[in-house]
């Protein structure tokens, strides 16, 4: 375990190397590889379940206490907001592969500290349409790198049979219906304890589809981990004005 302490904090505070998000030099070690003008929201507060950044405190957020996940735990080192968002639509949609292993180490960092283990590594499966497309499959490229920090193999166990629209662009209810079916277990070796690696966790409607498909081929414990993942929701408070407010704003209701 300290080799690998080492082999992350080499990755994790290199030398001579500029800033991952305005490209200015950085003339001091730090550990988020950032120049002192920029800053990226570690996940420090979050649920123990699902691991969404917590907004009131507590130990599960408020779809945690109400139903129960397919998947056992997920985590991410930071919030997707403000910086983590610009990171992450490189990531995705830039060709900015050149950020996986910055990314990668954060979450093998994460994986570190939660104390959980994992027989094997796999991915959130990308359509081959889509993947053409675009080129590569992010959440791959991220499996990859982690697995060459953490030395755990890495398993194509899932594939994707149903080519969804995007799913950032639904609402929780649509994302769960259309991701519903479209990712199936591979036939192959089963591993008891199964890490699924992707890049963002929202609405948690992807990574429960990966588990069922997982769990319904006889994978004991699965563990999801992404680089980045959403806030919880608030819910709607009612104010005594008749008024209810959603995410800080007031509205009157009809």
């Amino acid at each position: 375990m300290n080799k690998l302490s080492d082999i992350i904090g080499d990755m994790l505070f290199p030398d001579d190397i500029k800033c991952i998000l305005c490209g200015r030099d950085i003339p001091v070690r730090n550990r988020l590889c950032l120049c002192r003008d920029c800053t990226l929201e570690e996940n420090v507060e979050f649920c123990i379940g699902c691991g969404r950044a917590l907004m009131r405190g507590g130990v599960y957020c408020d779809d945690c206490q109400h139903e129960r996940h397919p998947f056992d735990v997920a985590r991410a080192p930071l919030v997707y907001d403000g910086s983590v968002k610009t990171l992450i639509r490189r990531l995705k949609y830039g060709n900015a592969r050149y950020l996986a292993p910055y990314l990668a180490a954060l979450m093998a960092e994460t994986w570190m500290r939660s104390g959980h283990t994992a027989a094997a590594v796999t991915f959130v499966p990308m359509h081959p349409s889509r993947k053409r497309k675009r080129g590569y499959n992010q959440a791959e490229l991220l499996a990859r790198c982690f697995c060459e920090i953490t030395g755990l193999p890495l398993a194509d166990m899932l594939e994707r049979v149903k080519n969804t629209p995007n799913l950032a662009r639904m609402d929780r209810a649509t994302r769960a219906k259309s991701i519903s079916d479209a990712i199936i277990c591979k036939s192959g070796t089963v591993y008891d304890s199964v890490i699924v690696v992707d890049d963002v966790f929202t609405t948690g409607a992807t990574a429960s589809a990966c588990a069922q498909a997982l769990k319904s081929a006889k994978v004991r414990q699965v563990i999801i981990l992404t680089a980045a993942t959403a806030r919880e929701e608030r819910p709607l408070e009612t104010l005594p004005s008749g008024t209810w407010k959603s995410s800080g704003r007031a509205k009157r209701a009809k």
